[in-house]
């Protein structure tokens, strides 16, 4: 049995290796084509491998499409290979995410934290309504024929940049559309009813749900950190919010105000939203101390996960509520683009830790 569990282990810690290799590999493509070589001097480059020499050798693209896209150079800007190949994995246990990094659990996990109202989930291939009951498909038919509105049908294990998550909107064949959408997604689901959201976040553009996206890190001594903070904007009739389905992403300051320019995921930027015409400099977000204090009472719930990008949505009544917990593969490119490197002061600090220096 011993060497069973040691075969066992190996063979994870080598698929672990590998994925996160793949998932290093998979950025620095993706980034090769959203920048242009040589934007860096011979200077800065030598700065930036000064910076990361006693840590990891790292490939320069990233600073490059940082460089270019705001126009600021920084040395500690964290690339995404090193993020994704040794950051993430240090903070957050993978394999652990693999159960409880699930929608259909979050009502569970953290249920002393204010989330959109669950209407029916798919467990394992079982249907069950919000107390865990099973369903029959009448029970499920009568369940949305009964729903007052229309419904988001979240995939509840994979999805990420808007992508697994289907509008369905009220109508009398609701549950034969809703029932389509869920034979595409072969993982658990989960149906939730939408948030009505703040009325000065939905100026920006009313026909999405626009989310703030938080990014904190669990200390080794209990406490949480919250490093950088942006609003994520639908663009146009979008009902999805996430700059990379083709919204904009902007940085908040720690004051709860906008800055000046937003990104999208190819990196350019803009001073104005091109649906409601808003500028974005100064704008300020309704319950933002809210939101921080919501993620610092959520982050402990689950120390496995020590850094943890959250998506909190302002209700028309300035309460924050908890859209999602991106327990792990978090992304941080929106963050770095509107507010700079990521852990700012505490990069060396938290470099230092990871890579055990």
């Amino acid at each position: 049995m011993n060497i069973k569990r040691k075969l066992d282990k190996l063979y994870k810690d080598f698929y672990d290796v590998m994925r996160r290799h793949s998932a290093q590999k998979r950025r620095i493509k993706q980034f090769q084509k959203l920048t242009h070589p040589g934007v860096l001097t011979k200077e800065q480059e030598s700065k930036v491998k000064a910076y990361f020499s006693p840590y990891s050798k790292l490939n320069m693209v990233f600073h490059n499409f940082y460089t270019e896209k705001t126009g600021i150079f920084c040395e500690d800007y964290i690339p995404q290979d090193v993020y994704v190949g040794y950051i993430d994995p240090y903070f957050n246990d993978i394999r652990a995410a693999e159960y409880l990094d699930n929608k259909c659990y979050f009502g569970m996990l953290y249920n002393q934290i204010p989330q959109p109202e669950t209407v029916i989930k798919r467990i394992n291939k079982l249907w069950l309504n919000k107390n865990n009951e099973p369903l029959t498909q009448e029970q499920i038919k009568s369940i949305l024929n009964n729903e007052p509105d229309s419904v988001f049908l979240k995939e509840a294990v994979t999805s990420s940049g808007g992508h697994g998550v289907v509008y369905i909107e009220k109508s009398p064949d609701t549950y034969a559309k809703l029932m389509q959408a869920a034979e595409r997604i072969p993982t658990d689901l989960i149906v939730q009813r939408g948030v009505v959201q703040h009325a000065d976040i939905a100026k920006l553009n009313n026909s999405s749900v626009n989310t703030l996206r938080i990014y904190s890190v669990l200390g080794l001594d209990g406490n949480v950190t919250v490093y950088s903070s942006v609003l994520r904007m639908g663009v146009g009739k979008a009902k999805i919010d996430n700059y990379s389905s083709g919204g904009y992403s902007c940085g908040i300051t720690k004051e709860g105000k906008l800055q000046k320019f937003a990104y999208n995921s190819a990196g350019e930027r803009i001073d104005t939203h091109p649906t409601s015409g808003i500028c974005f400099e100064d704008y300020v977000i309704p319950s933002y101390d809210k939101a921080i204090s919501l993620v610092k009472k959520a982050h402990p719930i689950m120390p496995h996960f020590r850094s943890v990008c959250w998506d909190i949505a302002i209700c028309e009544d300035g309460t924050p509520v908890m859209i999602e917990a991106n327990l792990c593969r978090g992304g941080i490119v929106s963050l770095q683009l509107n507010n700079g490197p990521i852990y700012g002061a505490d990069t060396k600090k938290i470099l230092d830790e990871v890579f055990r220096k």
